[in-house]
């Protein structure tokens, strides 16, 4: 994975999911960005800066 993934817009849950997820996955890493109706799912390599 070159440049990191934003998912669209989502739920507490379904993030939540996500987060779950990429925890099992080596080298990846996630996070959230934005705020209210716009918070959604990042998923980038860990050797990428996270802004």
């Amino acid at each position: 994975m070159q440049a990191p993934y934003h998912f669209e817009a989502m739920s507490n849950n379904q993030r939540k999911i996500i987060h779950e997820l990429v925890k099992k996955i080596d080298g990846i890493v996630s996070y959230s960005l934005g705020a209210g109706q716009e918070r959604h799912v990042v998923i980038k390599s860990e050797n990428l800066e996270q802004p």
